[in-house]
């Protein structure tokens, strides 16, 4: 069995021929080949050919309608394109009455998008207030694009959507927002992402034309002591206090959050923003990556990650026409219908030249284009210009059919030009036929406009609509201390100040570790001005102590911060052991006054090496505060 028409053939972008129904029992081409042409002659002499005339899905009205107009407007069509349009009309069951269509043209210029969408709105209330519910209606779109930001102003709206395609991640803003700020971050001279967080600040309402202009006149510019506009110049201009350099020190998904925050990208609640945390959370929550890591993930994974909902939530459906294909829906809406015939679906083709003067090249590859009418291939031109006509009002056929009970059409209004090249152009000839046609009016209505029959089980929403992401910063809320409170402030002061030397010191092994502390120091976001001269200066001065030099010389083998275990309950870590076979040399970092306990302290990491079998070389205390004071013990 062969099923089949003619008039939904919208896959030639896929290779797919038209051109095989309409020959039917026959098969296209089948002279290329020996074993086609036999096969061909079965088909013919066992073909029981049935005409399936009755639609049983749509509404009498929806099917004049369309009957109406396709019959009309096939009439000035090439012939190839009429050929398939002819007597094909459908019958509508005589008692499944109450379809209404209805057409309307808006205005040209910088407020069509807007008011498209607003259109949309007021039909999707409209048809809820006729009692269908939400899941009864789908909006098809030609192209992906126009889903996605359908799909944006709805969610916006309250208005729960499902497309797996126009709720990809990738198409939001606010998620590219995130990413811009990402790539800044890697590369502050990345003057094309500085651009698109500028232009989001404008369509925000953060920025106005003349200031965006400004900006981006000042994205390049650099002085000797700058980089041009900043990250933090732009998030100044976003009305945000946070600085950026707080971020190179956090996790990748605080570090997203917190960019959420700071750019209140949470306010109003956007989904795009939590399945994007979800989505990293899932792919990274056992494993640490860069910044690097994740933009290069995410180029190889954005288009498969999307805003996932159930199918079986009450919700407006959003497609394209392809996706639509074999699918019905009581309310159809076609916002931007006002597409034009593309030239050419197959923009170059395979020829075998005839020209006797190029016997070395048998065949060739040329494009299809107008220029082709003046040669001796021009048939190719038409051929290709009569399908492209095929395709725009196959198009329209498959969205049309979509719809059961009721029909919204949304176009640019333009002025028909006489040609059939534009869906515009195709209206304007099909009203002007039919009658109905009236200089200035940009609304027709066919059928009952009041009518309906919708699913009788009602669905209750019962949908909670968050006004915002909810983030806070969890360090804010959660403060852990392994040690008791400290009694001042000066002593906790001072307990910074030991756990940042101890901490820098575990890394120095030999002298020359000292340089790459101090290069360390001078970029580190973590520390501010006044600490990096201290600490700068304590360093300088460890490393110029003669006895230092000496314990830090390479002619010993080092274990820093290592935990030496006694028994089952008792452990000791000196912060520095220096081995020459079986001699040792203990040094201790200590910050704050000389205490007695400190002494206590190394001298008991020494009697349990000496148990241990080692001889004690050396017994260092080193006190390092704003001046470096170094006691050796006996």
């Amino acid at each position: 069995m062969v099923v089949g028409d003619a008039k939904q053939a919208i896959y030639r972008w896929r290779n797919g021929e038209v051109e095989q129904f309409i020959v039917l029992p026959k098969i296209y081409q089948a002279d290329a080949s020996h074993i086609i042409k036999s096969r061909e002659k079965v088909f013919i002499d066992n073909q029981n050919e049935k005409e399936l005339v009755t639609n049983y899905r749509s509404k009498k009205e929806i099917i004049h309608f369309n009957n109406s107009f396709f019959t009309t407007i096939s009439e000035g069509l090439p012939e190839f394109v009429n050929a398939i349009y002819t007597n094909a009309e459908q019958q509508a069951v005589s008692s499944n009455t109450g379809g209404y269509v209805h057409f309307e043209w808006l205005e040209e210029g910088p407020e069509y998008e807007e008011s498209t969408y607003e259109k949309i709105k007021n039909y999707i209330e409209e048809n809820i207030n006729l009692g269908y519910n939400l899941k009864d209606i789908a909006i098809i779109c030609r192209k992906n694009k126009e889903g996605s930001k359908i799909a944006r102003y709805l969610i916006k709206n309250n208005i729960q959507v499902v497309s797996s395609e126009s709720l990809l991640l990738c198409k939001s803003l606010e998620v590219n927002f995130i990413l811009s700020v990402l790539r800044i971050m890697i590369n502050p001279d990345d003057h094309i992402s500085k651009a698109i967080l500028l232009r989001f600040l404008k369509q925000e309402s953060k920025l106005s034309s003349n200031s965006l202009h400004k900006y981006f006149s000042t994205i390049t510019e650099k002085n000797s002591d700058d980089n041009g506009l900043t990250l933090d110049d732009i998030a100044n201009i976003a009305g945000s206090k946070k600085k950026s350099a707080t971020w190179k020190s956090m996790s990748l998904y605080d570090l997203i959050e917190d960019i959420v925050r700071a750019f209140e990208l949470n306010i109003p609640y956007n989904p795009y923003i939590t399945f994007f945390l979800d989505s990293i959370l899932q792919a990274f929550e056992k494993r640490k990556y860069s910044i690097n890591d994740f933009l290069s993930w995410w180029d190889n994974q954005k288009e498969k990650l999307s805003i996932v909902l159930p199918e079986t939530l009450d919700a407006v459906r959003i497609l394209t026409i392809h996706k639509s294909k074999g699918l019905e829906f009581p309310v159809v809406i076609f916002p931007f219908s006002d597409f034009s015939v593309t030239p050419f679906g197959n923009k170059e083709q395979w020829i075998k030249l005839e020209d006797t003067f190029i016997d070395q090249l048998p065949v060739a590859l040329i494009p299809v284009q107008k220029s082709l009418q003046e040669t001796s291939y021009c048939d190719i031109y038409e051929n290709e210009s009569d399908k492209s006509y095929l395709d725009m009002v196959n198009l329209l056929y498959v969205t049309f059919t979509r719809a059961k009970d009721r029909l919204y059409i949304i176009q640019k209004y333009r002025t028909s030009k006489g040609n059939a090249n534009t869906v515009s152009s195709l209206f304007h000839l099909y009203f002007k036929k039919s009658g109905v046609y009236e200089e200035g009016k940009y609304i027709y209505e066919f059928g009952s406009a009041s009518f309906a029959d919708p699913d009788p089980v009602k669905h209750t929403n019962n949908t909670l609509h968050l006004d915002e992401f909810i983030s806070d910063d969890w360090k804010r809320r959660i403060l852990i201390s392994l040690n008791s409170p400290a009694k001042s402030p000066e002593s906790e002061q001072s307990r910074k100040w030991g756990d940042i030397i101890h901490k820098l010191l575990s890394q120095v092994y030999y002298l020359e570790d000292f340089q790459t502390i101090l290069d360390d120091i001078k970029i580190n976001p973590l520390y501010n001005q006044d600490e990096k001269a201290q600490l700068i200066k304590t360093i300088n001065q460890l490393f110029d102590h003669d006895i230092i030099k000496e314990l830090f010389d390479k002619s010993w083998k080092v274990m820093n911060e290592k935990e030496i275990i006694i028994d089952d309950a008792h452990s000791i870590r000196p912060d520095r052991i220096i081995l020459k076979g079986n001699t040792i040399k203990i040094i201790d970092y200590k910050t704050g006054k000389p205490d007695k306990a400190n002494f206590a302290q190394i001298e008991n990491y020494a009697s349990i090496l000496e148990d241990m079998g080692y001889q004690i070389d050396g017994k260092y205390l080193i006190y390092i505060n704003d001046d470096l004071n170094l006691y050796k013990l006996n």
